[in-house]
């Protein structure tokens, strides 16, 4: 008979911690995720799936980057240079006698510099399209990395 309240007391008090157990979790700010969601947030924070979008960022840029050849190229230049002695500041034409000509001791030089092709034979076009195709295949390989 002690056996049997013995048994009886135990199963009670595994019923109670377990019922305690249950309505203290059941009334805690638990958040319940579908799984896509747990899928969603997975993806959002594993490293191979941001490398790979790291890759198509940089293949998107590549496109962008082929397409900027078609524009001019304009450069502004200057310098300045302090000689110890003065220089030849102007240029000579011509050995003339009677003037002498210009000397200082600080040279500034400035220029513009602009560059258009007009014909590249289609070497533009075809990095443009090998660009695109890149990127293509970082896209590919994006879904990839998400579907593994």
């Amino acid at each position: 008979m002690d056996r049997f309240r013995h048994a009886v007391v135990t199963i009670w008090v595994i019923v109670l911690i377990g019922w305690l157990t249950t309505s203290a979790y059941a009334s805690s700010d638990t958040v319940s995720l579908l799984l896509t969601q747990v899928v969603e947030q997975a993806l959002a924070q594993h490293p191979s799936v941001a490398l790979a979008k790291a890759r198509r960022d940089e293949a998107r840029s590549s496109v962008r980057e082929a397409a900027a050849s078609w524009f001019p190229t304009i450069a502004l230049g200057a310098n300045m240079t302090e000689y110890e002695k003065p220089m030849l500041v102007a240029p000579l034409h011509g050995f003339d006698l009677r003037t002498s000509p210009l000397f200082d001791g600080t040279l500034i030089q400035g220029g513009i510099y602009a560059d258009y092709a007009l014909f590249d034979g289609g070497a533009g076009e075809a990095k443009i399209r090998r660009a695109r195709r890149q990127t293509e295949a970082a896209d590919a390989g994006l879904d990839a990395t998400r579907q593994a």
